[in-house]
């Protein structure tokens, strides 16, 4: 019977090899073990937040409704109560019982496996007059009207709008969804993703290829721009009038 020393310095490597093929195969867990981890406290609070979303800098420049109110969908946004409405109102209710963590991954699966139809729940939003900066033509498509329709479950579940961050990509620079949303507890940011691209739920440190331009919630908005570079707000601003057309706003 062959015994270890027997073995050729190549099968080692090659076993070497094949493990490392594996390894860059596998999904990176690190951002779900630390939402499985994470400490919420009370979610009715405004929480303790990073300093630097996605190593960014940031800088409130004020309410969106006064900000963007030009943006705002003319006039009242019928609401219809369709059936993807109801059975999401059914949802929202059967989440209640369960524990912070329960509810956020609850309204991100459910969210996420609605696709189109999320966009009836993001009209609850869209209707309202700091939502629209996200009518540009910048951040259109099904990841907005997700990242929306999420935001607006968890405010009906009672979480502080301050833990909660609608993320607005440069669009021209970053590769990833538009639109994300962010919800921050036990001083850290998770990202919650839509589903094709990112579908997880991940901390905003793991991915440094997103590039914040703006970020709001229906309280706040933000500017952001580059930490540690020759980046400045007053570019970030350049940048956010003409790139996303908001010079008119």
């Amino acid at each position: 019977m062959f015994t270890s020393q027997f073995i050729s310095p190549a099968t080692h490597w090659n076993a070497v090899a094949d493990r490392i093929r594996q390894w860059q195969r596998e999904p990176d867990m690190s951002g779900a073990t630390a939402f499985d981890t994470a400490q919420w406290g009370d979610i009715s609070l405004s929480p303790n937040r990073p300093s630097r979303l996605f190593g960014y800098e940031e800088r409130n420049l004020g309410q969106p409704s006064d900000l963007f109110a030009s943006l705002a969908a003319g006039g009242a946004v019928q609401v219809s109560r369709t059936s993807p409405l109801r059975n999401w109102r059914n949802m929202i209710d059967r989440l209640k019982p369960y524990s912070v963590r329960g509810q956020v991954a609850g309204v991100h699966t459910y969210i996420n496996q609605m696709n189109g139809a999320a966009d009836d729940v993001a009209t609850l939003a869209r209707s309202k007059p700091w939502s629209g900066v996200l009518n540009c033509s910048s951040w259109p498509g099904p990841e907005t009207g997700k990242a929306l329709a999420k935001y607006v479950s968890l405010r009906f579940l009672g979480f502080h709008p301050d833990r909660l961050r609608l993320v607005l990509a440069d669009t021209l620079n970053s590769p990833r969804n538009p639109v994300v949303l962010v919800v921050f507890f036990g001083g850290k940011a998770f990202v919650l993703g839509d589903g094709n691209n990112d579908g997880g739920i991940t901390t905003d440190d793991r991915l440094p290829d997103f590039r914040p331009g703006c970020s709001l919630n229906a309280r706040q908005f933000y500017l952001h721009w580059a930490a540690n570079s020759n980046d400045s707000p007053a570019e970030a601003a350049t940048r956010l009038l003409n790139q996303f057309g908001l010079a008119a706003a």
